[in-house]
């Protein structure tokens, strides 16, 4: 056998050799060292007519080229590596057995990496992923947060305590939208667009991470699982995204708040406490004045209050209580009549006080502004914008607390509205003292007589119910409230021609804008409508935690 024929089966069998000491897994292709590695280093070398009889050797003396010696010393260092920490490990071991006599106690905790968000727990709570489906169809259906809630099976499923959680979580997260969306955008790069899931959970994450004080490791790694169940590929993502709003979003929103509550302040912090925008807080800021702009914006995002009021046609104010506290709800009695707060709302509905319209779920603001202008006994009460009749019956009770009853027109624009507002006044049991009528508020003409009293409800911004609305705040133009101010206006002056004389004209809103409320009563008040009116009083009602804002102005006819 020729040279060239032992060169070609030495170059084979070191070949195999190579490859049996090879990190396993390796591709293929770099584990051929002998023909490769000759090309490599002499490209000339290869010779002959067919490649199992080439001449591997080349004109230098060299039989296996680089590739080959290079893969042998590569397999041979690994493994020698792995022999000397295994050798280590085992050495350090020794040691611990022999300083603790074999019992084990000088053992460190294994050590383990962290994955992404440095997670404690493993996956998303159920109360977050219930929490993100709502928030999901939410955007999907264009629906409002608080009936959704009400109507969801997964989340009536959940125990109490997870059930207020995820409430939280959909209705804070809606209220502050537009911010969360302002900070998760700073910190992406430019032109990134997310996915819509993916921006929920974010969205989620991050303001438990600002506005409810959660710990970074907790929120962050909830936040992580929350994106990794709707987009695996977006963990990472999320991950950094997250750890930046802790690192640089949660101090300055804590910056924030402490110049707010020191009273030294511009609309900015109040738009960065309230997750609110920012023109929105200017005419807030205008409107009312420093103190008020703060309790309001330190408000919006804080769960609103659970209030009842009593119908005080059916029941006195001790029968109520008796009847919330037999069904559970730890009712505390309110500073205006008839009013309660319940420690446990969850028991309100199953215990069918509000279908009979034994009580009234209202906000304590809208109870003190129905007392405000009550009517007495035998007065006629024309109610303009009655929506579903709850100041209608409030209307009606302060009358019948007074000693008799009263007569009352509810006139609502919307026709559905005012057949349901009617089939209420009867469960109520009003219906034999109050008429539903579906008219344009504008257009009362004079079939409809005089009255003693006219309340006007209009309709505006709602910016007094931000925590109870939570969808108004984002959702507002900065025109908004400039064309309701018409609206309101044109209502009033239509309302005003109905008041008989030595008649009171009541106006009610629950916004807290100037151009909504003052504005309007004192244009009204220079126009030919407003002649022969005198202002009584006019104000926001006051500013109580967990309560709404509203504003009333009582005028009467000369």
């Amino acid at each position: 056998m020729g040279r060239a024929g032992r060169g070609a089966r030495h170059a084979r069998r070191q070949d195999r050799e190579g490859r049996a000491h090879a990190r396993p897994g390796r591709r293929r292709a770099r584990q051929r060292p002998a023909r490769a590695g000759l090309r490599r280093h002499c490209p000339g070398a290869l010779r002959g007519r067919r490649p199992r009889r080439a001449r591997l050797r080349c004109a230098r003396g060299c039989w296996e080229g680089r590739g080959a010696r290079r893969g042998r010393r590569g397999a041979r260092s690994r493994v020698a590596g792995v022999r000397r920490r295994g050798a280590r490990a085992r050495a350090r071991e020794a040691g611990r057995q022999a300083r603790d006599g074999g019992r084990g106690l000088g053992r460190r905790p294994a050590r383990r990496r962290p994955g992404l968000g440095a997670c404690l727990v493993a996956r998303a709570t159920q109360a977050r992923r219930v929490a993100l489906s709502l928030l999901g169809e939410r955007r999907r259906r264009g629906a409002r947060a608080r009936d959704l809630l009400r109507g969801s099976e997964a989340a009536n499923a959940l125990s109490e305590r997870d059930r207020g959680f995820a409430m939280r979580l959909v209705m804070g997260v809606t209220a502050a939208e537009g911010a969360l969306d302002r900070a998760i955008g700073a910190h992406l790069r430019r032109g990134a667009r997310l996915e819509p899931r993916v921006r929920d959970a974010l969205r989620l994450a991050s303001f438990e991470l600002l506005y409810l004080g959660g710990r970074e490791d907790v929120c962050v790694s909830q936040g992580v699982e929350l994106v990794r169940g709707v987009a695996p590929r977006a963990a990472g993502l999320a991950n950094a995204v997250l750890h930046r709003v802790a690192e640089r979003d949660v101090p300055a929103l804590a910056e924030a708040r402490r110049r707010v509550e020191a009273g030294a302040f511009d609309a900015a912090d109040l738009a960065l406490v309230g997750a609110l925008p920012e023109w929105l807080c200017v005419r807030v800021l205008e409107s009312t004045g420093a103190g008020r702009a703060a309790a309001w914006a330190l408000a919006a995002l804080e769960p609103a209050g659970a209030w009842v009021a009593a119908n005080r046609v059916r029941h006195t104010t001790d029968e109520v209580a008796a009847l919330l506290e037999g069904a559970g709800c730890a009712p505390a009695p309110g500073p205006v009549a008839g009013s309660f707060s319940l420690g446990r709302p969850s028991a309100l509905v199953p215990s069918g006080l509000v279908e009979r319209v034994d009580v009234l779920p209202c906000d304590l603001a809208a109870q003190e502004v129905a007392l405000a202008c009550a009517p007495a006994p035998g007065e006629r009460v024309l109610e303009v914008g009655s929506g579903r009749g709850t100041k209608t019956v409030l209307l009606e009770g302060a009358a019948v607390a007074a000693g008799g009853t009263c007569r009352i027109v509810a006139v609502e624009a919307d026709a559905r509205r005012s057949e349901r507002a009617a089939a209420r006044m009867a469960a109520a049991g009003v219906a034999d003292h109050v008429r539903c009528a579906s008219a344009d508020g504008r257009e009362l003409d004079d079939s409809y007589g005089s009255f003693d009293l006219v309340f006007v409800d209009a309709p505006c911004t709602g910016t007094g119910t931000l925590a109870r609305h939570p969808e108004i705040a984002w959702s507002l133009a900065p025109e908004a409230p400039a064309e309701l101010a018409r609206l309101q206006g044109e209502l009033l002056a239509s309302a005003a021609a109905r008041v008989g004389e030595g008649g009171r004209l009541a106006y009610a809103t629950c916004s807290v804008l100037a151009e909504e409320n003052g504005r309007v009563v004192e244009a009204f008040l220079a126009g030919p409508a407003g002649a022969g009116f005198v202002l009584e009083d006019a104000g926001l009602t006051e500013a109580r935690p967990g309560t709404d804002t509203h504003f009333c102005a009582t005028l009467r006819r000369r």
